[in-house]
């Protein structure tokens, strides 16, 4: 009798303890309640960055308003300023874009922030309108132009922005024959983003409950959707825009390309932003609210409940997944603490420090898109052409 009942014990633990091996990867059973993720992310990092990037927008349209009217050193500075502004908190709220609408040719992020702009040619080029940003200003008829297709996304949002009051002289405004033509583009320009951020807030206000409900684990969970648009937006926005496209990096220095550089008529800002699109990417996934006070739900402790491993080929150890994806965000902060502030002067001095910065994303990226998706039970739905 104490035998059976030694055995039904040893049986129970060894039923409560089992792990699950996916390839690689080894997970405890997962009875981990997304939710709380959920509602930490919307409630606390999506909701509140979207308000406030709402108000910095709005402070753009008046520094606008009082630029265009009364065009002069002071109410310039001012317009850059708030640009800039805006951009920043822009970095917290390019990863959220969540499906709204699939029938759309270009998203919300592409519509924003789309570099580098349309300012020199693009002939040849079947995605864009064979009409420079600068044909539209100097030889055309600004209030004429349809900034709602996808073919005009370099022509718009912060780039565009960035050139008509950062990459043209003051004169542009003043005294030029095309002044007016420059005022009403800048005006469109800045119109159409708060419209469109209008509408995507108005989204996430509406909907806030129901993605936090939706709460499963299937291609249109949220929690999958939402992990799915955060790894591509580190992989294309921030990890190509930001440093493989200015820098070259996919063609070896042949083709580094320092137009590509975000916000390149103020490049003193790059650095600045990329900064602040790392703490964003950081924050996700440490689930650190957006105002930085509080640490809710997140990622990392999902695959810490999960006691998440994974078998490294290399050196052929076991190690806790999110114990070394701290180790990728250490090295991240390593490499790019020396970065230049401006990137264009960092392409032209010493463009490896880019390649560098580069390495150490590319192994979040893949420590992300293979061993925490597996862990977590999560499918790619984006196709991408960088092979990893």
């Amino acid at each position: 009798m104490k035998k059976l009942i030694l055995l039904i014990i040893t049986s129970s633990l060894l039923i409560s303890c089992v792990k699950e091996n996916n390839g690689n990867v080894t997970i405890e059973k997962d009875n981990f309640n997304r939710s709380l993720i959920l509602s930490n992310w919307v409630q606390n990092i999506v909701l509140p960055a979207y308000e406030d990037f709402k108000i910095k927008l709005t402070d753009l349209k008046s520094k606008e308003q009082n630029f265009t009217a009364n065009p002069n050193t002071a109410t310039l500075t001012e317009l850059q300023d708030a640009l800039f502004q805006a951009q920043l908190v822009w970095q917290h709220v390019a990863m959220f874009d969540l499906h709204r609408n699939s029938s759309e040719k270009a998203s919300y992020r592409l519509f924003m922030n789309t570099y580098p702009i349309d300012n020199e040619t693009s002939i040849g080029n079947s995605n864009e309108d064979d009409a420079t940003l600068i044909d539209h200003l100097e030889n055309g008829d600004a209030s004429n132009i349809e900034l709602d297709r996808s073919n005009a996304i370099d022509e718009q949002g912060f780039p565009a922005i960035d050139y008509l009051i950062n990459g043209v002289a003051l004169t542009k405004y003043t005294t030029d024959p095309k002044k007016e033509n420059y005022k009403v583009y800048l005006t469109k320009v800045v119109d159409r983003m708060v419209s469109l951020t209008n509408n995507v807030v108005s989204y996430w206000n509406n909907n806030a409950s129901a993605i936090i409900a939706n709460n499963g684990s299937s291609a249109t969970a949220s929690f999958d959707l939402m992990l799915n648009d955060y790894i591509n937006y580190v992989e294309q926005g921030f990890r190509e825009s930001k440093i493989a496209t200015p820098s070259g990096k996919r063609s070896g220095n042949e083709f580094k390309n320092e137009l590509a550089v975000e916000s390149y008529y103020s490049a003193d800002h790059s650095k600045a932003l990329f900064d602040e699109a790392y703490k964003a990417v950081k924050n996700l996934y440490y689930g650190i609210s957006y105002d930085g006070t509080k640490t809710g739900t997140s990622i990392d402790a999902y695959l810490k409940y999960l006691n998440a491993e994974f078998f490294n080929t290399s050196d052929k150890k076991d190690y806790k997944i999110a114990d070394y994806i701290d180790t990728k965000f250490a090295d991240i902060e390593a490499v790019t603490q020396d970065l230049d502030d401006n990137f264009v002067t960092q392409i032209n001095t010493d463009n490896t420090k880019l390649f560098t910065t580069f390495n150490v994303i590319q192994e979040f990226v893949v420590l992300i898109k293979t061993n925490t998706f597996q862990a977590l039970n999560v499918r790619i739905d984006y196709v991408d052409a960088d092979g990893d």
